[in-house]
């Protein structure tokens, strides 16, 4: 009796070593586990950085755009509007989204060089971050191209099985959609100074204007005052819009 209760007390240490040893493994599996997505979006962003890639380069390349550059009038010098244009709205400059149907907030916005000295930036929705494994996610965001967009889908991988391998890009993938090759560009500077106007607002409105209408593109200048609006052919009512100077707007055609 002394003997068989020995061989169970022996089995059941041995049963229990094994659970112990089992838990304790899937306790350090779970260290493999943590995947926290802004971990591997600030990988790809570190990648980005260091790699010399094309990839990103759009097949329309070659783009005419119309002129459309403006010298704003102070207010405090201004008395009479030059022409008989509709004033606009700054409800509806501020209402235009660009020529977008949808508004996409994103959780990330990269922005990177590439090996041609071309500024992009890779915005990536929060949902556009997901792991098929502890070792292997799928990045899905998209780069805006003139009123286009390249979509873009990055694998990264884990090299290795430890915590402190970093992750690396294994796979880019970029697909155009509807690059608008047309549009209007051109710089706005102050009439008086002659220096260039950053951050006013150029939105485009269909031509002709009618009150309420949105924008179909709007913008703002950069530090030079120059801008781009990437629109379809067709007659806009382009629009310059800064505070303390008169509103400035004009016909332009877009061929």
């Amino acid at each position: 009796m002394q003997k068989l209760c020995t061989k169970f007390c022996l089995m059941f240490m041995l049963i229990t070593c094994v659970i112990n040893t089992v838990g304790c493994s899937s306790d350090s599996g779970q260290d493999n586990l943590v995947l926290e997505k802004t971990t591997v979006v600030e990988a790809l962003r570190l990648a980005l950085a260091k790699e010399n890639m094309t990839v990103f380069t759009p097949t329309t390349t070659e783009f005419t755009l119309s002129d459309y550059s403006i010298a704003l009038t102070p207010i405090a010098l201004a008395s009479l509007r030059a022409d008989d244009l509709p004033d606009v709205d700054n409800d509806d400059v501020n209402g235009g989204n660009g020529g977008n149907a949808s508004v996409i907030t994103t959780a990330w916005n990269l922005g990177f060089t590439d090996v041609n000295g071309i500024q992009w930036t890779l915005k990536i929705p929060e949902s556009g971050v997901s792991y098929i494994n502890a070792n292997e996610a799928t990045i899905i965001g998209f780069v805006e191209v003139g009123q286009g967009r390249l979509n873009v889908t990055v694998n990264m991988i884990k090299e290795g099985t430890s915590r402190e391998n970093e992750w690396v890009i294994n796979k880019i993938s970029v697909e155009e959609k509807y690059s608008v090759s047309t549009g209007i560009m051109g710089k706005i500077t102050n009439s008086v100074t002659g220096l260039a106007v950053q951050g006013v607002s150029v939105s485009a409105f269909a031509y002709p204007y009618v009150h309420g209408d949105q924008a179909k593109a709007t913008t703002n200048t950069d530090s030079d005052g120059n801008y781009k609006l990437f629109l379809p052919s067709g007659t806009y009512m382009v629009v310059a819009d800064e505070s303390g100077f008169q509103q400035a707007n004009e016909t332009v055609v877009v061929y």
